[in-house]
């Protein structure tokens, strides 16, 4: 009995020398981040984002923006944009297109919800009533300062790491823009030629931390961009108040939102 006991704690020892390799390469692994923002997703979890894009023509920084606010993951946003602009844009703006000056550096917020977003500031003021303060529209709105690519997008994110997989919470890689259009809209205004170079950090849970990306020149014209992630957990987002609504549509004709990164890769 003694021999088989002690049989048995040897037999054991080896099943168990054998598998904890296994086990720390699995641990060491990580959480799938996919997964993970697929269960944030489905459980409408959000997080607070702050983001910075940045225009360089032949080196010399033009525009900046920053957007940060809020995300509920699935349902909506409520953003708020700001825009700085360099000493070379203002002698390349029209006089008939001056408003776009205000309307790209003074603060703006969109608030998105499902498939109608209201802009209340620069933005809009100039078309709004007297008397209103948000902007409806029966479309989702991107600011001028939007990100070029959604780190946020689940399809955007398993894009990108199919090809490289995270290493002690750090995954980079480059990846054409051809390919990386079809899941960020945004970049389907930019040529279809050239990589875009990018960066991930995520926390111990596998959540989205940091993003930043630069992607191909077109004609001089390069684009940075970095997505900061935090306090993820639950949001809500909802519409602004109803008596301060105006509808775009009764305007009776399109408001046009700014947007100087996708003018740029004309």
């Amino acid at each position: 009995m003694r021999r088989a006991l002690v049989g048995l704690a040897l037999t054991t020892g080896v099943v168990l020398v054998t598998a904890l390799p296994a086990q720390a390469a699995l641990a060491a692994a990580g959480p799938n981040p996919v997964k993970v923002m697929q269960a944030q997703l489905s459980a409408e979890k959000g997080a607070e984002v702050a983001s910075t894009t940045s225009m360089s023509v032949d080196g010399k920084l033009m525009i900046s923006f920053k957007e940060k606010g809020k995300v509920q993951l699935g349902k909506g946003s409520d953003l708020t944009f700001k825009g700085d602009l360099g000493p070379a844009i203002y002698g390349a703006i029209a006089p008939e297109d001056v408003y776009l000056i205000s309307a790209l550096t003074d603060t703006s917020r969109v608030i998105t919800v499902g498939k109608e977003s209201y802009v209340s500031g620069g933005l809009v003021r100039n078309a709004l009533p007297t008397g209103m303060t948000w902007l409806r529209f029966d479309k989702p709105v991107d600011s001028p300062g939007a990100p070029p690519i959604d780190i946020l997008a689940t399809g955007t994110l398993k894009t990108l790491l199919a090809g490289a997989a995270p290493k002690g919470g750090v995954a980079k890689g480059t990846i054409s823009v051809a390919k990386l259009r079809s899941v960020a809209p945004r970049l389907r205004t930019f040529a279809t030629k050239g990589n875009v170079s990018w960066t991930l950090q995520f926390d111990a849970k596998g959540l989205v931390k940091r993003f930043s990306a630069t992607l191909p020149s077109v004609d001089g014209v390069s684009i940075k961009t970095e997505t900061r992630v935090s306090r993820w957990g639950s949001v809500t987002v909802s519409p602004p108040p109803g008596d301060q609504v105006f509808d775009a549509d009764a305007l009776g004709e399109a408001v046009p939102i700014p947007d100087p990164i996708a003018e740029a890769n004309k």
